[in-house]
Order: C-alpha cells, then sequence, then structure tokens
C-alpha cells in the first residue's frame, strides 16, 4: 500500500485534514491574524524623479515661491513644423511658451489646415497620432497672442516662428537670441545654432534626435538671462 493511500485511510479514520489543506488553513489564519501574525510590507512606491536639467536648475533656482508661475514680462516661444503640398513647405504643428523661470505657459500641438506630406518626426517629434489632442491653427494663433500681447518675447530665429504663426510683434519688444552680436563672433558673422550654444554656455546638449519645443524654448530663456544685458543693450539700441 501506498502512502498517499494510509494517509487517505487515517485521514478517514481521525478526520485530519490533508497537508495541502492544513498549509492552506496555516495561511489563512496567518492572513486573518489568528495565530503567528505576518506583516506583510506594503509595495514600495515609486517616487517622482525631481532630477532637473542644468537648464531648468538654472531658470528654477532653489527658491519656489509661487510668484514664480506667473506670466511674467518675458516669455520664450519655440515651434516645432511639419510640411505640406508637393514644395514641402513648413506649417505649424506644435508651439511652446515658457516663462522668465521655465514654467510651461502653453504647449500644444496644432493641426495643419493642408495635408501633410512629411512629418519630419526624426527632427520635429511630431507624428500623426499628436493630432488626435491638436487644436486647430487659429485657437493656437489667439492663445499666442493673448499670452504675449504687451511682453517682450524671447526666442533663437524668431522669425520663421512669427512667419508660420502669422504673428506680428513689436520689434523693441522681441530679443532674437540669435541675432545677438556677441553669440555670431564665432561663426562669423552667420546665424549660431542653438544646440552649440547651449552646449557651450551651459554644458548640456539638446535636441538629441527629436526635437522639443518646451527645451528649445527654455534654452533660449537661458541664454537671455545669462546674456540679459547685453541683449537688451543690443536690442534697444537698435530698435529705439
Amino acid at each position: 500500500m501506498g502512502l498517499s493511500e494510509n494517509w487517505e485511510r487515517l485521514k478517514a479514520k481521525h478526520g485530519v485534514a490533508s497537508p495541502s489543506k492544513e498549509k492552506n488553513v496555516s495561511k489563512l489564519r496567518k492572513h486573518k491574524g489568528v495565530k503567528n501574525e505576518i506583516k506583510i510590507k506594503p509595495p514600495a512606491v515609486k517616487k517622482l524623479s525631481t532630477r532637473k536639467s542644468p537648464l531648468e536648475v538654472y531658470l528654477w533656482g532653489t527658491d519656489e515661491h509661487p510668484g514664480k508661475d506667473a506670466v511674467g514680462k518675458f516669455v520664450a516661444i519655440d515651434c516645432e513644423f511639419v510640411g505640406v503640398g508637393d514644395n514641402d513647405k513648413s506649417v505649424l504643428a506644435r508651439v511652446s511658451l515658457v516663462n522668465y523661470y521655465g514654467v510651461i505657459l502653453l504647449d500644444t500641438f496644432v493641426k495643419p489646415e493642408k495635408k501633410v506630406t512629411n512629418w519630419r518626426t526624426w527632427v520635429s517629434g511630431v507624428a500623426p497620432h499628436h493630432m488626435r489632442e491638436a487644436i486647430i491653427f487659429k485657437d493656437a494663433q489667439e492663445k499666442v497672442k493673448s499670452i504675449i500681447s504687451g511682453r517682450t518675447l524671447v526666442g533663437h530665429a524668431l522669425g520663421g516662428d512669427l512667419k508660420c504663426l502669422e504673428i506680428k510683434h513689436p520689434r523693441k519688444k522681441i530679443r532674437d537670441t540669435s541675432k545677438y552680436s556677441g553669440f555670431r563672433v564665432a561663426t562669423k558673422g552667420h546665424p549660431p545654432s542653438l544646440k552649440k550654444l547651449v552646449s557651450e554656455h551651459f554644458n548640456f546638449e539638446i535636441q538629441k534626435g527629436q526635437h522639443s519645443s518646451v527645451e528649445d524654448a527654455r534654452a533660449t530663456m537661458a541664454l537671455f538671462r545669462k546674456f540679459k544685458s547685453e541683449i537688451d543693450s543690443e536690442a534697444i539700441t537698435k530698435y529705439k
């Protein structure tokens, strides 16, 4: 007679639970706290990363007073574009605005009014699925206008952004970091790349593959703030 058969006989005679049932009962008792209570640790909660890039640290600093969330006097803008038509004309597909401290004031995808023939995702970061949450061009245009009205607008090669937005802004209220003469020395008068300037002055790499208009707007604001007195002086002299 096998071991399992012996056990079945003993169980029938004395009413003993099987080993597997005893194990289950023991677990249940422990779970209910009847005997030998086992404290079960809750799963660890993943904390959101508080790490900031050198640009964010520079812009935000260590003081976290509520005033930093306000729009303020200076706003930086950057746009991403896709191509439409047979000639691959650039049209607005995303626009981002940040304040003096890099806080996002606006970041939205924009539906092109014509059929997209070139998404340029590898550089623009814009893909067809983003259009599900995009707003129409006119709404984006009005949102941008309402934010920048009466304020100093900061950007890098701003002409292209404003042209695609079909917006005009007072020249004396524009601070275009690509036009600052101090940045053009190394490029012999040519517009410097934003990526190179950020690498040189903040030891930080942006535009690693797909671009982010939020990151680029913050980068431009950081450059402007670092050389604010020089850029302001040059712009005021030029457009007074």
